[in-house]
């Protein structure tokens, strides 16, 4: 697209099927030019296909849908207000099927960086001069637009570019150029990560549309054990779910007192991760009790229902609770009276709690069993990360499935 005072123009559209690369140009007839886009993969080879863009949930599916309604039927998947992925289907008598996807919910990074990652041959991404585009230049045959014209180049490497061009620098050829080589970058990248997939886990990268669905579906199908994670619903659900908050980030700003001090700064490495494999997990069905269980059960494992008073003396309290401030949702550490406050909590951020001079009048609890569920999976995407370095596509796949797999088990089921 191009920017013409705040309105984005499609003018070009480039695919690439492994094979050979083709491309849509126009400055005047959008409309055909999707037309005929789409045509050229309404054929019975591409069936059953999956395509791929980088960030079609947030851009280019804007422009797509009111031209694919008019060439067959959609059914698109959209979760939160984002596309995840559309199905399209096509032929005499809708019997073929096409699937847009967004690359970006598999694989959230950028193309460049991505590039860099899988060790594609086209890795170097071409030079193009974005802002020099405008909606009446898209003809333009000439000299090599001035060095303002590029984003994030050295005037060297501008220089290197000019060069190359003894004759006109024609844009509509230089946007084809351009455009193409980003989409076999993103062939590459695709194909790469669908046969390490498979190599390692067996799975079929195309039957998934985001991140934590494909982790999810690696986990349940090699190393999920049966009757372990129970599927919650109904009031059960939704009461756990009040004690998850999130968002919990402070910053504290280091001081010492002398000049000899040192201060020692640490990273923490796959903190999350780190947690599944180590930390047991609530497992099997949920039993109700209702009143103080640690009465009863002084190590009970699950979420209780509770009043919760923060100490007084407490500078930086640790425990979360959401409220309703403005008609909207906030989550905030509490300070309280001794009137204190109804929450629900997990039973190991309580325990951990009452060392800080927090105090809780337990009402009621669901508890569970423990269990240790994610260490193999965790152990076996670690030890990726560890014998591959950064430069193998492997160390990075590790790391974005570890990291997106987590929050999955949270998903509220209750959407259109």
């Amino acid at each position: 697209t191009i920017n013409e005072e705040g309105t984005l123009h499609p003018c070009i559209i480039s695919i690439y099927d492994g094979n050979k690369a083709w491309s849509f140009y126009s400055n005047n007839d959008v409309d055909n030019m999707f037309k005929l886009a789409f045509e050229s993969l309404m054929h019975r080879k591409y069936k059953g296909y999956s395509v791929y863009f980088h960030n079609f949930s947030n851009f280019d599916a804007i422009f797509l849908i009111k031209h694919l309604i008019n060439l067959g039927d959609i059914n698109p998947i959209i979760h939160n207000g984002k596309i995840i992925s559309i199905d399209f289907l096509y032929g005499p008598k809708g019997e073929y099927r096409l699937i847009f996807k967004d690359s970006y919910h598999l694989l959230p990074s950028s193309l460049k960086s991505l590039a860099k990652s899988f060790n594609t041959e086209y890795f170097q991404k071409d030079i193009f001069p974005f802002k020099f585009v405008n909606i009446n230049n898209l003809d333009y045959i000439g000299k090599v637009p001035d060095y303002n014209y590029f984003d994030n180049i050295s005037y060297e490497e501008y220089l290197n570019y000019k060069i190359k061009y003894t004759h006109n620098w024609v844009l509509k050829d230089e946007y084809i150029k351009y455009c193409e080589q980003d989409c076999k970058v993103l062939y590459q990248i695709i194909q790469r990560f669908y046969v390490l997939l498979n190599q390692q886990f067996l799975i079929d990268l195309h039957k998934y549309s985001t991140l934590p669905s494909l982790s999810f579906a690696i986990y349940r199908n090699n190393f999920l054990k049966s009757n372990t994670v129970p599927q919650l619903s109904g009031d059960i659900y939704d009461n756990i779910k009040l004690s998850y908050t999130g968002g919990s980030c402070d910053m504290y700003i280091p001081s010492f007192k002398s000049n000899n001090n040192l201060l020692y700064y640490y990273d923490v490495n796959s903190l999350y991760p780190y947690v599944m494999k180590e930390y047991p997990m609530p497992i099997g069905k949920p039993t109700y009790f209702n009143g103080n269980i640690l009465k009863h059960n002084p190590n009970a494992f699950g979420f209780f229902y509770c009043k919760i008073i923060t100490p007084p003396f407490l500078k930086n309290p640790i425990l979360q609770t959401h409220i309703k401030i403005n008609q909207s949702i906030r989550t905030v550490s509490a300070l309280t009276t001794s009137e204190g406050y109804y929450d629900w909590i997990f039973s190991e951020e309580l325990y951990n709690a009452e060392k800080y001079g927090y105090q809780f009048e337990i009402l009621y609890c669901y508890t569970f069993n423990k269990g240790n569920i994610f260490k193999e999976f965790i152990d076996k995407l670690y030890n990726l990360r560890i014998n591959y370095d950064k430069n193998n596509p492997l160390n990075y796949i590790a790391k974005i499935l570890m990291n997106s797999h987590y929050g999955r088990y949270g998903m509220d089921d209750k959407f259109t």
